[in-house]
Formats: structure tokens, sequence, C-alpha cells
């Protein structure tokens, strides 16, 4: 498994309200599994694409969507080089 850049973490935890706001309704209807991974592509210029959640059970579903939006407005740093794949674990417990 790929490491997540420092860089990234500390940008999802800044700014962190929106992804929280997207789990609530999954920990309210005791949904919630332990862990959620999400995929992203991180670009050079700091931007994010394709964002999609790992499990299958929520493809599709209100829960990716948010992800999607909330992961999506995150400004990382610009990187040089090419952008990368970054998988993200949410753990929940």
């Amino acid at each position: 498994m790929q490491t997540v850049p420092f860089e990234v973490i500390q940008s999802i935890l800044w700014n962190n309200a929106p992804v929280k706001r997207c789990f609530v309704p999954l920990i309210q209807s005791g949904k919630a599994p332990p862990r959620v991974d999400v995929q992203f592509n991180l670009l050079s210029s700091g931007d994010v694409s394709s964002v999609s959640v790992v499990q299958p059970q929520f493809s599709g579903t209100t829960f990716e969507s948010c992800m999607k939006t909330a992961i999506g407005g995150i400004q990382f740093p610009a990187a040089g080089g090419p952008g990368q794949r970054i998988t993200f674990p949410f753990m929940l417990q």
C-alpha cells in the first residue's frame, strides 16, 4: 500500500468539516463501517479529480456524492512533477 504524503494528510485534517458532515448520516443510521477508503487523483496543481469511495456498497450513493464534493473542494499544495493517485483511509473506530 502506498504512503499518503504528509501534505495530503495535513490538508484533509485542516479541511475536515465537509468530510465529517458526509459521515454523520452513516453514523446516525448505524451503517458506518470501521474504515472507508477514498481514492482520488491529486494533480500537480493541487486540484483534485476523479474522487470515488472504494467500498462497493457506497457506489452511486449520496455518501459517495458528498465525499466527491468534500474532497474535491480541498485545495492541496501544488507539487512539482506528475500527479498521483491517492487512497486515503478514513478510520471510524
